[in-house]
């Protein structure tokens, strides 16, 4: 076994690692709650593939820990150790308490377009330290989690900021996701961002794109809401379900957004937003169950860029109005815009 590892076989459970001064002793069984002292250099857990490797016991100290290999680390103690947390490319860590990955930061390496991920399994997450992703998760059954996601059915939330370190993925499958970090430093790193999942999720910070390189796609049929001042000047693609405004700026500045374009099938839903963004808005189809491609689920709303449709495509005015401010032409010769809605709008 080399220094500073601990490699556990599948369906078995590590304990507790207690280093002092240049010793480490490590201890694992099948079934044991003991805690984890990170002193030294920390400690490093390598994880036999779909393993899944519990640590309910307290883990403290000044120093980090790294896991990897092809199988999952649930932390579910009461954890305060204060080194971060570094996840590899292929190896899942869990979150099965509250404070589950310390006070430090939490990064997700990666290998190619895939990497590691987090799963905030249900937890409110009370920790801090920013949380860099990289890559789109790893492969279950052939299907990404996404860098980040949540395996529970009860929504999660994470309270640290986010940074991307590549193009990266965070998806509310089985639950929805909130990050609800506040800051105005938000989302950092120009990379592409996909928001996916069934059941979507809610960013409260903005996404502090500062280059065209950082891009937004929504995918998969759930919503995510965006309640930010977002500074997006490059494009963003709903290429399904819905994507929803919770900010006026949340889909870019007032000056320099980027094109957005809603695919067929998907939504842009301004609920009930004065948004002052100015990028094209290009519309393809009639939205969810003819919903309308562009939507809105709140009270009055209203849009200030551009419009183009890209293929026969609906505005629906539904529990609110929608103004259409731009006084410039709607382009798209050939193709057939509907308006509807309980409460209509304006051009």
């Amino acid at each position: 076994m080399a220094s500073n590892s601990l490699s556990i076989g599948s369906g078995a459970t590590w304990s507790f690692l207690n280093r002092t001064g240049g010793t480490t002793t490590y201890y694992y069984t099948t079934s044991d709650s003991a805690g984890l002292t990170l002193t030294g250099a920390g400690a490093a857990v390598n994880v036999a593939p779909k393993a899944v490797i519990t640590q309910s016991g307290t883990v403290t100290g000044g120093f980090g820990l790294t896991v990897s290999g092809a199988g999952t680390v649930m932390m579910s103690g009461a954890n305060d150790y204060t080194g971060g947390t570094s996840v590899s490319a292929g190896t899942i860590i869990k979150a099965g308490s509250a404070t589950a990955f310390g006070t430090g930061a939490v990064t997700v390496a990666a290998s190619g377009s895939t990497g590691g991920a987090v799963d905030l399994n249900g937890q409110t997450m009370t920790s801090t330290g920013t949380l860099t992703l990289r890559g789109t998760g790893v492969s279950v059954d052939g299907v990404s989690t996404g860098a980040l996601f949540n395996s529970s059915s009860t929504t999660a939330s994470y309270a640290g900021l986010v940074a991307l370190a590549s193009a990266s993925s965070i998806v509310g499958n089985t639950g929805g996701i909130i990050l609800s970090n506040t800051s105005a430093t938000g989302i950092t790193g120009n990379f592409a961002l996909t928001l996916g999942g069934a059941q979507g999720g809610r960013i409260d910070s903005r996404i502090a794109f500062t280059t065209t390189a950082g891009t937004l796609t929504k995918q998969d049929a759930g919503t995510w809401t965006l309640n930010g001042a977002s500074t997006v000047t490059s494009t963003t693609t709903i290429s399904a379900g819905v994507l929803k405004a919770g900010h006026a700026n949340a889909l870019g500045p007032t000056t320099g957004a980027g094109a957005i374009t809603v695919s067929s099938g998907a939504a842009l839903d301004l609920n009930g937003q004065a948004v002052t963004s100015t990028g094209t808005l290009t519309l393809n189809g009639t939205g969810i169950n003819n919903g309308g491609a562009l939507m809105n689920s709140g009270a009055a709303a209203s849009y200030a860029g551009l419009m183009a449709l890209g293929s026969d495509s609906s505005i629906i005015g539904g529990s609110g109005t929608i103004a259409l401010g731009n006084t410039g032409t709607i382009n798209g010769s050939g193709k057939n815009l509907t308006l509807g809605g309980a409460q209509g709008g304006s051009i």
